[in-house]
C-alpha cells in the first residue's frame, strides 16, 4: 500500500466533510462547525479518556474498541485509537493533540481503513466526534 503524506490524508478529510454536508442537505453546518472549532489543549490521553467516557454512555447504539499502545497488545502499530461501528458504518478515529499529526504508520493505516471503505478521521477533540456522529445520523436519516 503507498503511504499517504499528512496533506493527502487532510485533503481527503476535507473532502470527506464536504460530501457528508453535500450528502445530508441543509443539515445544521453551523453546529457542526463550532463543534470542530472546540479544539482544547489537553493531552492526547486525557482526550481519549473523555471520548471513551462518552461512548461507553451511548450503550448499543455503537460498538467499540481502544487501542491502548501503552499496554502490550497484538495491534499492528499504526491502528487508530478508536474503532467503531455506528449504523452500518465502521469508523477509525485516531486521537491527536491539537496541532500534532499523525505519524507515516498512523497515516498507512487510515488509508487502509479508507480505501477498504470504512471512515477514518483525527480528531483532537470530543466535540470533533461527536459532530461525526451527528452527520452520520443525519445522513441515515435523510437516506430512510
Amino acid at each position: 500500500m503507498a503511504r499517504m503524506t499528512q496533506a493527502e490524508v487532510e485533503a481527503h478529510q476535507a473532502k470527506m466533510r464536504f460530501a457528508m454536508w453535500k450528502s445530508i442537505g441543509e443539515y445544521d453546518r453551523q453546529k457542526f462547525a463550532a463543534a470542530v472549532e472546540s479544539r482544547d489543549d489537553r493531552a492526547e490521553k486525557e482526550i481519549q479518556n473523555e471520548i471513551e467516557e462518552w461512548l461507553r454512555t451511548l450503550g448499543n447504539q455503537v460498538w467499540w474498541s481502544r487501542s491502548r499502545m501503552y499496554q502490550p497488545t497484538t495491534s499492528r502499530e499504526g491502528v487508530p485509537d478508536f474503532l467503531m461501528c455506528f449504523n452500518g458504518w465502521f469508523l477509525a478515529v485516531e486521537v491527536k493533540k491539537p496541532g500534532k499529526k499523525p505519524t507515516t504508520k498512523q497515516r498507512d493505516e487510515l488509508g487502509w481503513i479508507r480505501a477498504a471503505g470504512g471512515i477514518e478521521c483525527v480528531a483532537t477533540s470530543l466535540g470533533e466526534v461527536k459532530a461525526l456522529f451527528e452527520l452520520l445520523k443525519a445522513r441515515k436519516q435523510s437516506a430512510d
